[in-house]
């Protein structure tokens, strides 16, 4: 019996050998991989982001990485309604594959290099989120990339990139003259936009990070909003509350 044990042990050990090796995987797989990233439909390219995700050697390599940072740019500007199909009951599963994508790309970035804390900008995020709070981190370098965002056809880029550049400005105590006037400036279109979602969100980062300056534009809105009201409440009521937060913050 004594006998019995050592062998199992080495067999056991053996498996687990085995299956670490099966999991590695090969310079020419992770290639494969890299192109499958590429494919004509979704569910093929999460197919393949899961296979390097899953694969703790893969992931790290430089060219996996770059590949990543690459496919979440493509999937933030491309439009998987079009492609060939096109099934939207899938609408739940793709949400969670680029949720998951995105999450993967952040684990990997560096928030300090331009271009790929602005692909992550891109990614899908609330205007409210820890993640936008890590996009304000960045400073003036993340700037010029909202400030493309604010004037984007995307609802979702605008709606994401004024309040970033709101909380950034509060945040950020070395900006210059200049630029705390463009973000202002974009402030002030963004309460305006005709999304009453971007004006909202707009509303609610000023409520949370505004200054003074920025009263006067909120008192345009609370006169001249035309969103009608419902169950008491509307996007005029919003900027005046607002306002009066603006107002009790300011005057401590």
């Amino acid at each position: 019996m004594q006998k019995v044990i050592p062998m199992v042990l080495a067999l056991m050990l053996f498996a687990a050998i085995a299956s670490g090796q099966s999991t590695t995987t090969s310079t020419r797989q992770v290639s494969d991989l890299i192109t499958g990233l590429h494919a004509p439909k979704w569910k093929d390219r999460a197919s393949a982001y899961e296979q390097l995700r899953n694969d703790p050697t893969a992931i790290h390599r430089p060219e996996v990485k770059t590949a990543l940072l690459d496919l979440l740019d493509r999937e933030d500007h491309g439009d998987w309604s079009k492609e060939a199909g096109f099934d939207p009951e899938s609408n739940e599963a793709h949400a969670e594959y680029l949720g998951e994508l995105g999450d993967t790309v952040d684990s990997l970035s560096d928030w300090n290099d331009p271009r790929e804390s602005c692909i992550l900008a891109h990614s899908s995020f609330s205007p409210d989120s820890k993640f936008a709070a890590r996009l304000a981190m960045a400073g003036e370098p993340i700037i010029p990339c909202l400030m493309q965002m604010t004037t984007s056809a995307s609802t979702s880029d605008r709606n994401e990139a004024v309040p970033v550049l709101i909380q950034l400005r509060s945040k950020d105590g070395k900006l210059s003259s200049e630029m705390v006037q463009k973000i202002n400036q974009a402030t002030i279109v963004a309460l305006h936009d005709r999304e009453v979602i971007v004006r909202l969100s707009t509303i609610a980062a000023l409520r949370d990070f505004g200054v003074e300056d920025m009263i006067p534009a909120l008192q345009e809105v609370a006169k001249t909003d035309p969103e009608p009201e419902i169950q008491g409440s509307s996007v005029r009521t919003y900027a005046a509350h607002a306002i009066a937060v603006i107002q009790k913050r300011t005057s401590k």
